[in-house]
């Protein structure tokens, strides 16, 4: 079977899953990266506390019609409950309310930046936690993240941070929210 081009039927399919997935990867990524510029943009009107319950009461809603739609639920067991509730207290209630509250005074692309800085603190925690190799790329890719990140944290003045000023307490919370995130990442392992 051909395609139009006499492109093999299989191979053209291929080509459109992939393009269909990089499409999908930037969208996700590009969602992402808005959503701190649109937290900045609704703490002007909201608090932390209600900005976070609204979003994860939207996302509860559409993801549980989604699930029983899917008859995804009908496979939860209950003896998971107690494992899934402590995840989300971790992983949503507290990331998220470090990550907003930080927000209030932290910029959002800083904050964008300190929280792309999870996966580093998740090589460490792996290795340390689930005694994960990490290779030298990974070392240095951790040591070069975390350098990064405290300049941006600290707004660049080291010398203030070792007399224990921070330039904003908002990116303080937003790497915390990171650090936490991660946890939350090698808990779900």
């Amino acid at each position: 079977m051909e395609g139009v081009d006499g492109t093999p039927f299989f191979v053209a399919m291929q080509k459109h899953s992939e393009t269909l997935a990089l499409i999908e990867t930037a969208a996700a990524i590009s969602l992402w990266a808005l959503s701190f510029v649109w937290i900045k943009i609704a703490l002007q009107d909201m608090s932390p506390v209600t900005l976070i319950v609204l979003r994860y009461a939207l996302g509860f809603v559409i993801l549980w019609v989604a699930a029983l739609w899917r008859g995804e639920l009908r496979q939860m067991n209950r003896g998971d409950l107690k494992g899934m509730v402590i995840l989300g207290m971790v992983g949503i209630v507290l990331q998220q309310f470090l990550q907003v509250n930080g927000q209030v005074t932290a910029d959002a692309s800083v904050a964008a930046f300190l929280a792309s800085t999870a996966p580093a603190f998740m090589v460490v925690l792996a290795a340390v936690w689930l005694r994960e190799p990490v290779g030298g790329w990974q070392i240095s890719g951790v040591l070069l993240a975390t350098l990064g990140a405290g300049w941006v944290a600290i707004g660049g003045d080291w010398a203030a941070l070792a007399h224990g000023h921070l330039a904003n307490p908002g990116n303080f919370l937003v790497l915390l929210s990171a650090i936490v995130w991660a946890v939350y990442t090698i808990l779900t392992r």
